[in-house]
C-alpha cells in the first residue's frame, strides 16, 4: 500500500513439475479513481475462470484442482483493467473491463512452441447476495501459435472469441458450483485443428465440521476442423471426481 489510493501488488509462483522455476503471475500497479472505480496496470492473471483470481490459491476451494475442463494455456495479461464495485439492492457487483497481450512458453508432440494473444480485449460481470454468486465473461483477441511451418505466428494470428457462464449457490452447509466456457476460432489452429471448444461441470459438496465430501462431473468436447478438409471430427471426454476436504 503506497497511500492515497496507489497500490503495487505482486505474485510469484513455482511448481515441482517446472523445476520451481519461478513465474510471475500478478505484477501491476492500481490507483482507486474513486469510491468505486480502480485503474490496474500491468501483469494480471486473464479473468476467463471462476476461478482465475485464486487459481494458485489452493485453500480457496474445495478441490486439489479445479477441473480441466476450465484451463487454457495462456492465462496471464500485460495491460490495462479498469474495475467497478457497486451495489443493487441486495446484490453486490463487479464489473471488469480489460485489453493487453499475452505470450507463453508450452510444448506440443516434445517441441517448444510460443503461445499468445494479441489485441485481447473483455469483460466480466459478477454479481452476489448471502447464498449466490453469478458470474458471465467474454472476451475476443488474436491467437497466434508460433512453430515449424505455423501460419499462425503473430503477423499472422487467427482471431478467437471466449465466453463463459458460472454459478455458486450455498444451501446451510452444502454447496453446489457450475461453469460452462467455451471458445471458437476462425481458423482452425495449426497442429490441433481447434475449431471450437466447450467444457463445463457441476460440483456439489456438504460440510461436516471441518470435513467436506464432494462430487464433481465434468465434461468437455472439441471440435476438429482440418486443413483442406483433411480433418473433421468432435472429440470429448467426461469424467466424475469423488473427494473428501
Amino acid at each position: 500500500d503506497l497511500g492515497d489510493g496507489l497500490s503495487v501488488t505482486g505474485q510469484f509462483t513455482g511448481a515441482g513439475g517446472e523445476d520451481f522455476d519461478a513465474t510471475v503471475s500478478w505484477a501491476y500497479i492500481s490507483y482507486d479513481l474513486n469510491d468505486s472505480w480502480t485503474l490496474l496496470a500491468g501483469r494480471q492473471r486473464i479473468p476467463f475462470f471462476f476461478y482465475s483470481d485464486f487459481l494458485d490459491v489452493g485453500y480457496a476451494y474445495h478441490w486439489i484442482r479445479p477441473p480441466v475442463e476450465t484451463n487454457v494455456s495462456v492465462d496471464s495479461l500485460d495491460g490495462v483493467q479498469f474495475r467497478y464495485q457497486g451495489s443493487m439492492g441486495d446484490w453486490d457487483t463487479r464489473v471488469q473491463v480489460y485489453g493487453g497481450t499475452s505470450d507463453a512458453t508450452t510444448t506440443v508432440a516434445g517441441a517448444s512452441v510460443d503461445i499468445g494473444l494479441e489485441d485481447a480485449l473483455g469483460a466480466v460481470f459478477y454479481a452476489s447476495n448471502d447464498w449466490l454468486q453469478l458470474r458471465a465473461t467474454h472476451m475476443v483477441a488474436d491467437f497466434f501459435f508460433e512453430a515449424d511451418g505455423s501460419t499462425q505466428t503473430d503477423s499472422d494470428p487467427v482471431g478467437v472469441n471466449f465466453s463463459g457462464l458460472a454459478a455458486h449457490a450455498t444451501f446451510g452447509d452444502g454447496f453446489v458450483v457450475a461453469e460452462y466456457v467455451t471458445y471458437t476460432f476462425d481458423d482452425p489452429v495449426f497442429l490441433s485443428a481447434w475449431d471450437k471448444y466447450e467444457g463445463a461441470y457441476i460440483s456439489a459438496g456438504y460440510r461436516i465440521d471441518s470435513v467436506t465430501p464432494h462430487i464433481t462431473f465434468s465434461t468437455n468436447n472439441q471440435s476438429l476442423e482440418g486443413f483442406a478438409g483433411s480433418i473433421d471430427a468432435d472429440e470429448g471426454s467426461e469424467a466424475v471426481t469423488v473427494g473428501v476436504r
